[in-house]
């Protein structure tokens, strides 16, 4: 089905809607391939567009890292990505602390050091 819409926007012959997995879908005039869908046939239901699917969440490696109080988070990506590292001390409240902003990719594998807390964290990649 199609459900779980986060974003919808309309223009005179074709839209688009994103959901919450992050893939992104169109319909409507396609003759200039506007529906990404690799066509130029015309979509009266949506379709996903081509290469802008769901994100799909990547393993966060960390361990000690050889620097006192330093945390190593070691994690896979291909080039041309960007990531932000958010972190929590509570699950329950979300993740609400970004640590590091636009961090790029450095293939096939990225490492940073943090520093680490005296309580329980919680990190995630964002991306």
């Amino acid at each position: 089905g199609f459900s779980n819409l986060v974003m919808v926007a309309a223009r005179d012959w074709h839209n688009i809607a994103v959901k919450s997995d992050g893939s992104v879908w169109q319909w409507g005039a396609n003759d200039q391939g506007q529906c990404g869908d690799n066509t130029t046939t015309d979509r009266s239901l949506p379709v996903q567009v081509t290469g802008l699917g769901a994100r799909v969440g990547l393993p966060l490696k960390i361990q000690s890292s050889a620097q006192p109080g330093q945390l190593d988070l070691r994690w896979a990506s291909a080039t041309g990505e960007f990531f932000n590292i958010e972190y929590t001390t509570n699950l329950a409240a979300g993740f609400t602390t970004l640590l590091l902003a636009n961090v790029p990719a450095t293939p096939p594998t990225n490492s940073v050091t943090v520093t680490a807390t005296n309580a329980n964290c919680f990190y995630r990649l964002k991306f």
